[in-house]
């Protein structure tokens, strides 16, 4: 399985697709996102890309932010199924999230920069992202135009293309839709709310 994300913008797994496949299923494979914040990188490299977005509060996001910079700026990304990572969860958070501090902030800095015409996707999901405050993102423009990344088209097409097959940006149409109803006894037929 590798990392990839619906529209919504919360983190999946989808299958490795056969194109990519290695007959060797220990062998890294190219992964379009990462989970959270686990990953090793080399600190020039990190650094060179500008390492996360200064502007990103606390959690949230930050996965995409630093795995579209990677791809899309000239990077690659892999999951090595042999290497042991640990993670500690919590049963609580030991921290409070400030009052003022919105979460959705940080997706829409990652969506105005990184998405490009893609970001139509989250925002019809998330319609009241449109009205967030992501504060000053113009410096994370300058780096992107510095880097000569590519567009996230591109991204789409060459890095992701299975995540539409699993993640359309468009909803079909409902096969059906309706009212349901149901049998009451000694009363007949009344609607279910």
């Amino acid at each position: 399985m590798r990392g990839a994300f619906d529209w919504e913008m919360y983190y999946k797994r989808i299958p490795i697709p056969d194109e990519i496949k290695n007959p060797d299923p220990s062998d890294p494979f190219e992964s379009p996102v990462m989970a959270g914040g686990l990953f090793a990188v080399d600190r020039e490299y990190f650094e060179e890309l500008g390492g996360y977005d200064p502007g990103l509060d606390i959690w949230g996001g930050e996965q995409y932010e630093l795995s579209f910079k990677v791809w899309q700026c000239g990077g690659r990304m892999v999951d090595a199924p042999c290497s042991r990572v640990g993670h500690v969860y919590r049963k609580f958070v030991p921290y409070k999230v400030p009052a003022g501090v919105n979460l959705g902030k940080n997706l829409k800095r990652v969506a105005e920069v990184w998405m490009d015409e893609y970001k139509e996707h989250l925002y019809r999901r998330r319609p009241h992202l449109r009205q967030t405050n992501m504060g000053d993102i113009s410096g994370q423009l300058q780096l992107r135009e510095r880097l000569k990344c590519k567009p996230f088209k591109w991204f789409m097409k060459v890095v992701a293309p299975d995540i539409i097959l699993h993640y359309p940006p468009v909803e079909p149409e409902p096969a059906a839709s309706g009212e349901v109803y149901k049998w009451v006894p000694d009363f007949g037929w009344g609607r279910s709310y």
